[in-house]
């Protein structure tokens, strides 16, 4: 398999930090191979639907691939020949479409969820997902092939002519600017705001040494 891409650490619309690792990413990777184009922006709409999740739901999905497996069909285990949703969906199949829907099943059991390969294209979404740079809309948390009608939620990103998904927002405008961000595994995170009694602090002792200086007559007139 292609090397992985640098570590990173995917920052939560509210400002948490995800760590990720090789399991996620082959996941999504697997992911994103069987769902197709918009290959980038449906890495990503992944990626932010995790992220806005351990904000909204915190600890619903601790790892990134928990998200990827239960949401993206083709390698979630409730859609494999014996999981609830795909037996759910077969009772109300007509006979006839039945052999073809148990073929679909067993592929992304035994397909989907084995691949170990990928295109150029996938590896490339998926890396570019995990290491930025975020190319989705704000409030990007869905994604949908065109034959699924979801008028229930707002089109951010119409499907065009070489592609296979749509990109949703949120119903209800839920997370409408929701959006993470990456950050470098190695980076230092940003110092700690100052404190208001700390600031306070600084601006008295400053005055201090303003006043000082004036009252023995030294260099005032240069203070900035």
């Amino acid at each position: 398999m292609i090397a992985p891409a640098p570590a990173t650490r995917i920052v939560t619309p509210r400002g948490k930090t995800l760590a990720w690792d090789d399991t996620d990413r082959l996941w999504l990777l697997r992911a994103i191979e069987a769902e197709g184009e918009p290959r980038d922006l449906v890495a990503q709409t992944l990626v932010n639907r995790w992220a806005w999740l351990w904000d909204e739901t915190p600890g619903k999905y601790i790892k990134l691939v928990e998200l990827v497996r239960a949401y993206a069909q083709p390698v979630n285990p409730a859609w494999y020949p014996d999981g609830k949703l795909f037996l759910g969906q077969l009772a109300k199949l007509p006979e006839a479409q039945r052999a073809q829907a148990v073929l679909r099943a067993n592929a992304r059991r035994d397909v989907h969820s084995t691949r170990t390969q990928f295109s150029p294209r996938t590896v490339v979404a998926v890396d570019t997902a995990l290491r930025g740079p975020v190319s989705i809309p704000p409030g990007a948390l869905h994604f949908a092939a065109t034959s699924i009608d979801r008028p229930d939620l707002p089109v951010l990103v119409p499907a065009e002519s070489d592609r296979h998904n749509v990109i949703y927002g949120e119903a209800g405008s839920r997370g409408a600017r929701a959006r993470y961000v990456v950050r470098s595994a190695t980076a230092e995170p940003p110092p700690p705001a100052p404190s208001s009694s700390s600031t306070a602090a600084r601006i008295a002792a400053v005055v201090g040494i303003v006043a000082l200086g004036i009252g023995v007559g030294i260099g005032a007139a240069h203070l900035k």
